[in-house]
C-alpha cells in the first residue's frame, strides 16, 4: 500500500488528464504523441506510479510523480537510471524527461521507458520458479557487484563528493532515520534505548576499508521485472534503483530481509567474490534500520518487530 496515498490523490491525480500526459509523452520522445490509456501501477510506496499506453506504433513509457517541489529523491533515480544505462550491464528502463518545473503537473516527476513483465511482487511462484529467479538474480548481482571504486554515496557523483569513509556516509542516514522513527511513536522506548546505548560501537563495525562496491540499493521482489514465455521466467529488468556506492554487504542485506537469497545465490556471489568474516554482523546492523523504518510504516506487520529485535541482538553481542 502506498503510505502517501491520500496525499498522492489530493495532489497529483487530478492532473493527470489526458491532456497533461500527452504533452508530458511529447515533450519525453521528441514528437507530438497522444495517450490511448493509463493506469496507476502498484510498487510505487512514496510516489504516483502511472503506465502509459501511446497506441500501436509507440512504445508504452511510466511516469513517477510527487507533489513535493524540486525533490531531489526522484532528480536521484533519474541520473541513476542514465548512469546505470550507460555504465552497467544491469538492465533498467531509459531516463526519458525529468520535470521539476510544476507546470504540468505541480511537484517533480519523470517518465522511463515501460519495462516487459510484471512486477515479481504480483506474482504467484512456485519453489522451483523462485530458485530460477533468485538464480538469475544472483548472477546479475554479482555482475553489477564487478565495479569497484573508492568513495562511498551516490554514483553519478564526483569522486571528490563521496565520503572517504564508508561510515561517513551511512552513520548520518541511519541516525536520521531513528530521529524520524522515534518521532513516531511506533518503537518502544526500550528498543530505543538499546540502540541508544550501542550506538557508539557502530563506526567499529564499519570500518569496510576503501573499496566501495556499485549497488542498486533497493532490490526486492516489487521492484524486479519478470516475463514468462511458454512457462520460462525471466528477469526482465530493475526498478527504482537508488545506485551508491557502498558496502556490499547493505545490498545483500537487503536482499536477505526480503527474501531475495538462498544458498545458491551465496555460492553464486562467493565464486567471484569473497564475504568477508564480519559480513552477518554488518548485515544485521543494516536490517536493524530497515525493520526500524519498516516499523514506523506498517506498525501492525509482526515481522518487521521480530526482524528488529534479531538484528539488535545481534549487533549487541558484537559491540559487548
Amino acid at each position: 500500500m502506498n503510505v502517501n496515498e491520500q496525499t498522492l490523490r489530493e495532489k497529483i491525480d487530478p492532473y493527470l488528464t489526458r491532456q497533461n500526459l500527452s504533452a508530458i509523452c511529447s515533450k519525453a520522445l521528441g514528437k507530438n504523441v497522444s495517450v490511448n490509456a493509463a493506469s496507476i501501477l502498484t510498487g510505487g510506496c512514496l510516489n504516483r506510479v502511472i503506465g502509459i499506453d501511446l497506441g500501436q506504433s509507440e512504445n508504452p513509457v511510466v511516469l513517477k510523480a510527487t507533489p513535493a517541489k524540486q525533490d531531489n529523491g526522484l532528480k536521484h533515480e533519474f541520473e541513476i537510471l542514465q548512469y546505470f544505462s550507460e555504465k552497467t550491464k544491469m538492465p533498467v528502463p531509459s531516463a526519458l524527461l525529468f520535470d521539476d518545473s510544476g507546470h504540468l503537473i505541480p511537484g517533480t516527476f519523470y517518465v522511463m521507458e515501460k519495462i516487459d513483465g510484471v512486477v515479481m511482487h504480483h506474482m504467484s511462484l512456485y519453489e522451483n520458479d523462485m530458485k530460477s529467479v533468485i538464480s538469475q538474480l544472483a548472477n546479475i548481482v554479482t555482475e553489477l557487484h564487478k565495479y569497484k571504486s573508492t568513495g562511498f554515496g551516490a554514483a553519478e557523483k564526483s569522486p571528490e563528493q563521496l565520503c572517504q569513509q564508508w561510515s561517513d556516509f551511512w552513520l548520518p542516514r541511519f541516525d536520521q532515520a531513528i530521529d524520524k522513527i522515534a518521532a513516531g511513536g511506533h518503537i518502544t522506548v526500550h528498543i530505543l534505548d538499546r540502540v541508544n546505548k550501542i550506538r557508539s560501537g557502530f563506526k567499529s563495525l564499519l570500518q569496510i576499508g576503501s573499496e566501495s562496491t556499485l549497488t542498486h540499493y533497493d532490490i526486492w521482489s516489487g521492484n524486479i521485472m519478470i516475463t514468462n514465455k511458454n512457462g520460462n521466467l525471466n528477469i526482465s529488468g530493475f526498478l527504482d534503483i537508488q545506485g551508491y556506492w557502498a558496502d556490499y554487504g547493505r545490498e545483500l542485506s537487503f536482499m536477505e530481509m526480503f527474501g531475495m537469497t538462498n544458498e545458491t545465490f551465496y555460492q553464486i556471489y562467493a565464486d567471484i567474490h569473497q564475504l568477508d568474516d564480519m559480513f552477518h554482523v554488518r548485515k544485521d546492523l543494516y536490517n536493524l534500520k530497515m525493520h526500524l523504518k519498516h516499523i514506523h510504516m506498517y506498525p501492525d506487520q509482526l515481522y518487521y518487530r521480530q526482524g528488529a529485535e534479531q538484528c539488535l541482538r545481534t549487533v549487541e553481542n558484537a559491540i559487548k
